[in-house]
């Protein structure tokens, strides 16, 4: 007996075109075997969804009415044929397909596209029960106008995790550039190696090399032995990476035969820095390094902004640097901030702000937080990048920002 033509034609072994990227990652999956409930965590979607792509599939396989064994037939014979690209008789031969994520767009060419850049920052929740929190602070971000986001490791030294998920989930979700934080603090080199390829696996390009602040009340901390003590080896190794170098290892092949990663590194400013010189050098540092941006601690205090501009041109460093900032609502909370953060807040700026938070004062501010933006924009600043405490304040900001 004949089989279907659905389970003989070649297009099915060599990826129907017609389908949308989603669907082919979907097919991919299901033909590899994996459940339903496992596509949908890999992919940070629901079952539903899964099954709704799976459906279009089948239609478009003309297998929307075939029994369930030809169904699985057809998937079997993908997947076999799956890890080769066959020519088809007649046709020219199909590209070879790519990895299952795609790589992100950099933030170097983001600030080059966007004569003033809009951001904001997604701290990840204590544990991976949020993920549909996460993802709806992250649509409304985006909503109100953030251009793209950064993913952190948790305050106070916490090192939390989440930030590859989290970046995953923006990435391909949303289609929004987004920037990890990758902190080096009691990793080792191999250590280090190990979660970068994790990130160049999932095309998450984006990563801000930090350190890691010491874990808090622990004022005595050391790093690990062996571990990196600044965050400018730790862009000396991405940059390596990025030159096809990395860490021999037994049996393994030269160095120099591996394939070059993709990473655009970012780096962390601080300008009001104790000793002015000394942060300069340390920067300088890290650009030498590798470092292809910055985005700087918390800035109030613009002129303070402004200097460390000149600073850096003095030094011939060109690199962009992203003043990050955020609303502050009141007076107390300005004051709460300096002292938690080693930033400065300007007299005139604390006397235009409301005495205590208070939602009728919001408004007062909001047109602080705008004036603040406004004198960045006139030094050269490429753009604005909020922390974020509070997600509405934070949307309320961006929304203004937009208008």
């Amino acid at each position: 007996m004949q089989r279907p033509a659905a389970l003989t034609d070649p297009d099915l072994l060599n990826m129907p075109r017609d389908l949308t990227e989603r669907e082919r990652q979907v097919l991919t999956l299901r033909a590899a075997g994996e459940p339903v409930a496992a596509i949908a965590a890999l992919l940070v979607v629901e079952p539903r969804t899964v099954k709704f792509h799976l459906r279009n599939v089948y239609a478009k396989l003309d297998l929307a009415t075939a029994p369930r064994a030809a169904r699985q037939l057809a998937l079997a014979r993908y997947a076999a044929a799956a890890p080769t690209v066959m020519p088809v008789p007649g046709r020219p031969r199909p590209p070879v397909r790519r990895f299952l994520f795609r790589p992100d767009r950099t933030l170097t060419q983001v600030l080059a596209h966007e004569q003033f850049t809009f951001s904001a920052e997604v701290i990840p929740p204590r544990n991976g029960a949020e993920q549909a929190a996460v993802l709806a602070q992250v649509a409304r971000l985006i909503d109100a106008g953030a251009r793209f986001l950064a993913v952190t490791k948790g305050a106070g030294g916490s090192l939390r995790g989440g930030s590859l998920p989290i970046a995953l989930a923006i990435k391909e979700q949303f289609d929004v550039p987004c920037v990890a934080h990758f902190t080096c603090r009691d990793l080792l080199p191999e250590e280090v190696e190990n979660q970068l390829v994790d990130h160049q696996y999932f095309g998450i390009r984006n990563i801000l090399a930090l350190r890691g602040d010491p874990p808090d009340g622990q004022p005595g901390w050391r790093s690990r032995r062996g571990a990196y003590d600044h965050a400018y080896q730790l862009i000396e190794q991405i940059r390596d990476l990025n030159r096809g170098v990395y860490l021999p290892r037994a049996g393994g092949p030269p160095p120099a035969t591996h394939a070059p990663a993709d990473f655009c590194i970012g780096a962390a400013v601080y300008p009001e820095h104790l000793d002015a010189a000394e942060g300069t050098t340390f920067f300088k540092r890290k650009v030498d390094a590798g470092a292809e941006y910055a985005i700087t601690q918390m800035v109030f205090d613009t002129d303070a902004y402004g200097r460390f501009l000149d600073r850096c041109e003095k030094a011939r460093l060109s690199v962009p640097v992203l003043p990050g900032t955020r609303i502050l609502r009141s007076r107390a909370r300005a004051r709460r901030t300096a002292e938690k953060y080693g930033v400065s807040v300007p007299a005139a700026m604390l006397r235009a702000l409301p005495q205590i938070d208070d939602p009728a004062a919001d408004a007062r501010a909001l047109d602080v937080f705008l004036g603040v933006v406004e004198r960045l924009r006139r030094l050269g600043a490429p753009g604005v990048h909020l922390f974020v405490t509070d997600v509405d304040t934070a949307c309320t900001a961006l929304a203004a920002l937009k208008q």
